[in-house]
């Protein structure tokens, strides 16, 4: 008999509905099919690093693994601001010159890891995922570009959601390249991006 490489739907479902109710406390709203989703690929994840089956890994998605999932995920929203146009954003905060370039070229490896036909992760995303995931870096990109420009120092005043954008999008791909070399970069990036 084959592994199961996907999480049964009955588990999934419950899991699904519990995680839409942690975050509509919170104030959030996902449906329950993006909920299984994203139960999914953390099932998935958790397999594969720990080397061990889907059924083992569903183990390790407790009711606290859940609750945990829901604050970090509204937790990291608010401080992204979602809709919020970062060009016309203020410019609270600071970065280093040198840093904002680091971050520069690890959103320009994500944008190349979401073309790339070969990385099996990718592959497996929907054309309209990775369409918007591409999207969504390549306008960080930009956004950076633009903010840079604004500046002559070696200090560059940035709005405070973007290293938490930018932190979210490296962490991502990072999961998601089957390159070990550019998921370790990927991640050094995303913690430059945090500090």
């Amino acid at each position: 008999m084959a592994a199961t490489t996907r999480p049964g739907r009955a588990w999934l479902a419950e899991r699904a509905s519990y995680f839409v109710d942690l975050l509509n406390e919170r104030g959030m709203t996902m449906t329950e099919d993006h909920a299984a989703e994203v139960i999914t690929q953390r099932v998935e994840l958790t397999a594969e690093r720990m080397r061990i089956t889907i059924a083992s890994a569903q183990r390790y998605l407790t009711d606290d693994v859940l609750t945990d999932m829901a604050a970090a995920l509204t937790d990291s929203l608010a401080e992204e601001a979602p809709g919020t146009d970062l060009t016309t954003a203020a410019r609270t905060a600071s970065m280093r010159v040198d840093t904002l370039g680091r971050l520069i070229a690890g959103l320009a490896e994500t944008a190349q890891l979401y073309t790339d036909p070969t990385n099996t992760h990718v592959a497996a995303l929907s054309s309209e995922d990775r369409t918007r995931r591409l999207h969504e870096t390549l306008a960080t990109l930009s956004i950076c570009g633009i903010i840079q420009a604004d500046t002559t120092t070696p200090i560059v005043p940035i709005p405070p959601a973007l290293p938490v954008r930018i932190a979210r999008m490296l962490t991502t791909a990072a999961d998601l390249t089957d390159n070990t070399d550019l998921a370790a970069a990927l991640r050094r990036d995303a913690m430059r991006a945090s500090t």
